[in-house]
Order: C-alpha cells, then structure tokens, then sequence
C-alpha cells in the first residue's frame, strides 16, 4: 500500500468515526464531509504517489496543483452555503459557518501565497523587459532606434576609452550606466566591463561600418 492511499484511507477512518458520533460531538455529517474531501484532495495533489505526477507529467501536474491550491478562494462557495439556510434545513447556519471560515482561510493563506507557489511550482515567468534601463524613450516620428550595449572585456580589447570604441555609422553614444549612475559620455571617458551604453542611430545608417 502506498503512501498516499495509507493516507486516504486514515482521513476516511477518521471521518467516518466523527459521522458515526455526530450525537457526542455536535458536529453536522455535512461539514464532516466537507472537511474530509478537501483533505483527500489536498493529499492527492501533493503527494508524490499522485497519478497526477507520474502519469500525466511533471508540468502539467504543477499547473493543476497551482490551480487546486488558489481554485476555493471568492464569494462562491458562501453564496453556495446560503442556499441550504434559505430552504431551512437543519443545521444550515452551522454548515455555512463552517464554510464561511474555510472561505476565510483561504483567502488568508491561500491567496498570500500564490507567487511563492508558483515559484515553488517553477510556473513563474519574469516579465519580458520594455523600453531600456535608462527611461528614454523616442517619438515614433523620429526615424532613429535607440539601442544598449553591455561592454564585456573582449568588446573592451582595443582600449578602454569612449574614443576607442568602433561604432557604425550615424551611431551616437548618449549615455552610459555604471551601476546605479548615469554618466554623459565625452572621448576620453574611461569605460569598465558591465557599463552599458545607450546608443541612438539613424535607421537609414544602421549597419553602415564606421570609416576607419
């Protein structure tokens, strides 16, 4: 017997016992039900006996853990737990406290812990990067791109000098980023690897070899 069927089979054991002493323990069948399906879900999705993680794969099994562990949060389920006070049936105003709590939880630990799940799932991405690390932006009227480059030693090998660097033509360095700084360039700045150069060139030159 695995581990997680050991598992199941205690949750059901001890939810049946509670059913079977609902008189002693005051606790509605219903609620009892409840509780024993969300903790047999939960075993299923994260042990690593599931089916999901052996048969279906790895990345989808991650996806339908992520959607099972943020699925119960909102309104619904107490919108859901009105309906049997409305009708009037016994022990209603308990089962909708129950699931009114459960609701409750979940948005508390559930809804605060999405990112951290999702990197713990490896389902987060990183953004993809807009614009340039310097806030420039141009007009679209202007037929020039602004582009960057990160200097490296080997893009360095000819001099470390502004005035050393070979350039395309119709390409002008605006600015340079050294760490948090911001430097307006001339000739004679000394540059180091990791600065980053922001450039502007004229589309109509791009690609132009500089003149030698």
């Amino acid at each position: 017997m695995s581990t997680l069927t050991l598992a199941i089979v205690i949750v059901f054991c001890i939810g049946y016992l509670f059913i079977a002493i609902e008189s002693v323990t005051k606790i509605n069948k219903a609620a009892i039900a409840l509780l024993m399906l969300v903790a047999t879900w939960t075993l299923f999705m994260i042990s690593p006996d599931s089916y999901l993680q052996t048969a279906i794969g790895e990345q989808l099994a991650a996806v339908v853990i992520f959607l099972s562990w943020v699925g119960l949060r909102g309104a619904v389920p107490i919108i859901f737990a009105t309906y049997p006070v409305i009708a009037g049936i016994e022990d209603a105003d308990f089962l909708f406290n129950v699931v009114f709590v459960i609701t409750l939880l979940s948005l508390a630990i559930q809804g605060t812990t999405i990112t951290a799940a999702a990197h713990k799932l490896d389902l987060a991405t990183e953004e993809p990067k807009t614009g340039n690390d310097f806030g420039i932006e141009l007009p679209d009227e202007l037929e020039s791109q602004l582009s960057e480059l990160t200097l490296t030693e080997e893009s360095l090998a000819d001099g470390n000098r502004l005035q050393d660097m070979h350039f395309p033509k119709g390409t002008l360095v605006m600015m340079v980023k050294r760490g948090n700084s911001f430097i307006v360039p001339n000739g004679q700045l000394e540059l180091r690897p990791g600065d980053i150069l922001l450039t502007i060139a004229q589309q109509s030159m791009m690609g132009t070899p500089a003149k030698q």
